[in-house]
């Protein structure tokens, strides 16, 4: 599975996305929302 696609949505530099490449700050993401 490529890690740029998720569930078929691809994160995008245009939309300020590209942040979402590196899995630490998704994990980072992830964890802050988390109850």
């Amino acid at each position: 599975m490529n890690n740029r696609v998720h569930q078929g949505h691809l994160a995008r530099k245009r939309f300020g996305q590209n942040f979402l490449n590196d899995q630490f700050v998704i994990d980072s993401i992830v964890s802050a929302i988390n109850p």
